[in-house]
C-alpha cells in the first residue's frame, strides 16, 4: 500500500499524469488521516488518505473505505448549498484510499484558528449557521441521504471506540 506523504505527494500525481511542478506541505494534525496540500501554478489541491490504523499509541483501526463517504458527502453537498461552500472533488484514487480536493486561496485561515487567536466575527458565525440550516434541511429524513449515510460504523470506529470505550 502506497504510503502518501508531503515528499512524495508531486511524484504521485506525476504518476496520475498530473504534471507540474509541484510543492506540497503536510497540513497534519490529524489522527486518521494523511491530509498533504499540493500546489502547482493556478492548481490547489489538498490530497487526503484515510488511514486503517490510527496515529496513536495504542492499536485503534478504521475501515479505510470511509474516505469514499467522504467524497459523496461532498458531491451531495455541492449540490445544495451555494457555490464554493464545500471544496471540489478532484479525483479519487480507489487502490489507494485517496481523493484529491480544491483547496481554498492560498491566504485562507480556518475558522478554528480565528476563533482561538481571539477573533469573533458574528458575520462568519452567521454564514455557518445558514450552510448548517441548508445542510439539515436538505438531508433530514431524507431517504437517499440516510440510505448514503446511515450506516455509523465509521462513527463508531473513529469516535466511540477510541475515545469512550477505551477510556
Amino acid at each position: 500500500m502506497f504510503e502518501l506523504t508531503e515528499d512524495n505527494a508531486g511524484q504521485y500525481l506525476a504518476g496520475r499524469g498530473m504534471t507540474g511542478a509541484w510543492r506540497s506541505r503536510s497540513l497534519g494534525g490529524g489522527v486518521s488521516n494523511t491530509v498533504v496540500l499540493a500546489v502547482s501554478g493556478e492548481r490547489r489541491w489538498v490530497l487526503k488518505q484515510a488511514l486503517g490504523r490510527l496515529r496513536v499509541e495504542e492499536e485503534w483501526l478504521a475501515d479505510r473505505a470511509r474516505i469514499w463517504r467522504e467524497c459523496e458527502s461532498l458531491r451531495r453537498l455541492a449540490r445544495v448549498l451555494p457555490a464554493g461552500a464545500v471544496p471540489a472533488v478532484v479525483f479519487e484514487d480507489r487502490d489507494e484510499y485517496i481523493f484529491a480536493m480544491e483547496a481554498g486561496p492560498e491566504a485562507s485561515v480556518d475558522w478554528k484558528t480565528r476563533l482561538l487567536a481571539g477573533e469573533m466575527d458574528p458575520a462568519v458565525a452567521d454564514r455557518v449557521g445558514f450552510l448548517l440550516r441548508r445542510m439539515i434541511e436538505a438531508t433530514w429524513h431524507a431517504p437517499d441521504w440516510f440510505d448514503a449515510f446511515g450506516d455509523q460504523t465509521c462513527f463508531d470506529q473513529l469516535r466511540l471506540d477510541p475515545y469512550y470505550r477505551f477510556t
